[in-house]
């Protein structure tokens, strides 16, 4: 059993230093790739299994500090955007924070903000053309009534416009009105 113990801590240990390798090449990888919040996770997991590795520190609390940097050059770039009126610049930048550091307090405020704003103006346009479509059908007599109208303020057939407009509200359009009160008076 000792000897069978002894045998088996080599590969147990060549799997490991196997492995931590890998999970390095891995991160730098990462790095290398821009994806510095997805490289940070890797170095992380190899906390655990660091045996007075400085290589593991060094390089989480350089990506650390980098991804700090990048991050507070973003949100300031974000708010500037925003400030300047540039919403979808603001937006892209404060998904670039998100990619940086996901769950940025600031970041998904901003987007949820923004998205908010969007959906309430869209809201607001859409009401304000349904709103005119409305006043538009509403405002004005049908086509027909009016030249019926017409005809008969030409032939001064009074009593029949009077008729004519019975249930229409014909005040709405000022030139039937107009020729509505000519008839009463005629």
């Amino acid at each position: 059993l000792t000897l069978g113990a002894c045998a088996a801590q080599p590969g147990r240990e060549a799997a490991s230093t196997r492995y931590i390798a890998a999970q390095k090449q891995e991160a730098r990888r990462l790095e290398d790739a821009g994806e510095l919040a997805q490289a940070l996770a890797v170095w992380r997991t190899l906390l655990p299994l660091r045996k007075d590795d400085s290589d593991i520190d060094r390089s989480i609390d350089e990506l650390q500090l980098e991804i700090a940097e990048r991050t507070d050059a973003s949100l300031h770039s974000a708010r500037s955007a925003y400030g300047a009126g540039n919403i979808r610049r603001g937006d892209r930048l404060m998904l670039s924070v998100l990619a940086l550091q996901p769950g940025n307090e600031e970041a998904l405020k901003a987007l949820g903000d923004s998205a908010s704003a969007r959906a309430s103006a869209q809201q607001q346009s859409k009401s304000e053309e349904e709103n005119r479509i409305a006043m538009r059908a509403t405002a004005k007599p049908p086509e027909p009534m009016v030249r019926d109208m017409q005809a008969l303020y030409l032939r001064q057939d009074y009593t029949g416009m009077i008729e004519l407009a019975g249930d229409a509200q014909p005040a709405s359009d000022p030139e039937v009105a107009a020729m509505l009160r000519s008839a009463h008076i005629g």
